[in-house]
């Protein structure tokens, strides 16, 4: 190997391993699907899955209020079906989605809320992590730690307002979880635009390709030397 493809593998590697001190490991915004109504409830939409309750109630922009960012966004108070009998079941909701935690490692869950009514413990969801389990018939979701939760009234909080909450995964922890609480009404707090950031800082990841590139390639020249 070269003194210049050393040079080349050593700068990868520094490249490699300074992006790898954050990353983004999940992101939703609920634009996947367009939806054509003013508002739908899905088991399962974009990367979550119905845990409990009613549904995933996707909003399109300006059906209640406007979306924080694209044209949808969640209320997880949600009507059972589309339109049909809302005392039919509970309607508060759970949902879960796979998150690609990383045991060990420091964590940020952003998301955009803002509170529908304007009566306490109404508008309230809670966030935690754990494992989900998807091998079977229906999604199981077991929590290990609740990281927080959002509470509000609208003449408080009349706006979209970013939310940051922090936590450490641990093993076994590969999911994230929103779940609405308060009165089940079919009115809550909305939710958008969720983001999660790992910090790898001090975290064992496996070597990046250009730093295995560049330790062959020592062991390579220290070969030739010695056979000079």
């Amino acid at each position: 190997m070269t003194s210049k493809m050393i040079a080349a593998a050593l700068a990868g590697a520094a490249l490699m391993t300074a992006s790898a001190d954050a990353a983004v490991v999940f992101t939703e915004g609920f634009e996947g699907q367009q939806i054509s109504s003013r508002w739908r409830v899905f088991d399962n939409f974009g990367q979550f899955m119905t845990i409990d309750g009613a549904g995933i109630e996707i909003q399109r922009s300006g059906t209640v209020v406007t979306a924080y960012e694209g044209n949808q966004y969640v209320e997880l108070d949600s009507h059972k079906g589309n339109g049909g009998d809302v005392n039919a079941a509970t309607s508060n909701t759970s949902m879960a989605a796979l998150a690609n935690l990383v045991a060990g490692a420091q964590h940020s869950v952003t998301f955009a809320y803002r509170p529908r009514t304007n009566n306490y413990n109404d508008n309230g969801i809670a966030v935690s992590i754990g494992n989900l389990d998807t091998s079977g018939a229906e999604p199981v979701f077991t929590q290990s730690m609740q990281i927080g939760s959002v509470d509000g009234r609208r003449r408080d909080q009349n706006a979209w307002h970013v939310v940051t909450m922090n936590f450490l995964a641990g093993v076994g922890d590969n999911a994230i979880m929103f779940r609405a609480f308060g009165s089940d009404n079919t009115l809550g707090g909305f939710l958008d635009d969720i983001a999660i950031e790992a910090d790898l800082t001090d975290v064992n990841v496996p070597l990046p390709g250009a730093a295995f590139l560049l330790g062959t390639g020592i062991a390579l020249m220290a070969r030739s030397r010695r056979r000079v």
